[in-house]
């Protein structure tokens, strides 16, 4: 979901102080004067001058007073135009100084539960906010192979392993009683003809076959469909991973306010809302920035979040994000963000061993 205010058509002068300001208050996080900017500028302008300029950003809900002698801060409005710039600019403007690559550690079975963890540790760790990874579901995993172990009379147990890594164990009710061998002859089938493929997506092929000629369909393909229809019976619950909560904690957006900080770790730790928040994210084509009141979480309104969607093969299958404080570099997390999530999309595109 990318909530965006209309980009209003501000000339030069007022665009630079617009913009000046609102980076020296990420630097500092206290309100910032009218001589502070005349210092930074290259156009030299009066203090005076640039403060006329931010009274008139202020009427126009890009700026605002937190007391009358002091300085002025950001609003949100003023914090969406800046990243609606940065955005406009991406491909033009490289940044002035590297910024580190996010490579996700895989264990030592390729387990992609290892390297979500990876990736949600040193996202936390380089951008110094709190971070999150929504993992792709089970049904957009791609099968490595399927084992049917009988157990005694119509019931058998699924041994799935997916690009997940480590095994998944279902328990299957079967209509009909199934020897061993049938059950080894199905899985067989199943592995040579689906291996390397997304688990829902062998569903749909198999119940396609099947309804396209069900007469001529032989009875072992049919029993396939049956079997692996059931896999897929259990509710599929996105996962999500969290980490640097603490980081929350130590802006000073947030100390001293113990009611608004508490609203906001209670969202978080509950997480299924925030799998809701990220799924929409998900649907969006480059990344999703949602800035303080943009925010459908009343809760989240004092912070942003950025958000970049990562695919397998060309679908999206899952979420990174970092949520702060409004007044963070969004130039460097969008960045650190895009990466995180090229870097895992490289990583689920690879072919199963």
């Amino acid at each position: 979901m990318k909530t965006n205010f209309s980009q209003p058509d501000l000339d030069r002068r007022t665009r630079s102080i617009l913009l000046e300001t609102i980076n020296e208050y990420v630097l500092t996080a206290e309100p910032v004067s009218s001589r502070s900017i005349s210092r930074k500028l290259q156009e030299k302008l009066s203090p005076a001058t640039v403060r006329n300029v931010m009274a008139d950003l202020e009427e126009l809900d890009f700026l605002a007073q937190p007391h009358t002698s002091a300085g002025r801060v950001p609003t949100d409005r003023g914090y969406r135009y800046f990243v609606n710039e940065l955005l406009l600019n991406q491909q033009k403007e490289a940044l002035q100084t590297p910024l580190p690559m996010i490579q996700p550690r895989a264990g030592h079975n390729n387990n992609l539960q290892d390297m979500l963890g990876s990736v949600c540790h040193l996202l936390s760790a380089d951008t110094h906010q709190t971070s999150l990874v929504m993992a792709p579901t089970i049904g957009n995993l791609h099968l490595k192979r399927i084992e049917f172990i009988r157990l005694e009379e119509k019931q058998v147990l699924a041994v799935l392993v997916s690009s997940l890594g480590p095994a998944q164990n279902r328990m299957l009710r079967l209509k009909e009683d199934l020897s061993q061998d049938r059950l080894i002859s199905i899985a067989n089938y199943l592995n040579s003809e689906y291996g390397g493929r997304p688990l829902v997506a062998i569903r749909r092929e198999l119940q396609f076959r099947v309804e396209k000629d069900q007469k001529r369909y032989d009875k072992l393909k049919q029993r396939a469909f049956d079997l692996w229809a059931q896999v897929f019976t259990t509710e599929d619950h996105a996962e999500l991973l969290i980490e640097g909560i603490n980081h929350l904690l130590d802006q000073p957006e947030f100390q001293g306010d113990l009611n608004r900080i508490k609203a906001l770790l209670k969202t978080v730790e509950e997480k299924q809302r925030l799998i809701e928040l990220l799924d929409l994210c998900m649907q969006e084509d480059g990344p999703s920035i949602i800035i303080g009141e943009e925010h459908p979480l009343e809760e989240m309104q004092g912070c942003s979040l950025i958000a970049q969607s990562y695919k397998m093969d060309n679908a999206t299958v899952g979420t990174v994000a970092i949520v702060g404080p409004k007044r963070m570099d969004y130039s460097k997390m969008i960045e650190i963000v895009n990466t995180s999530a090229a870097n895992m999309s490289e990583y689920l595109s690879r072919k199963p061993e």
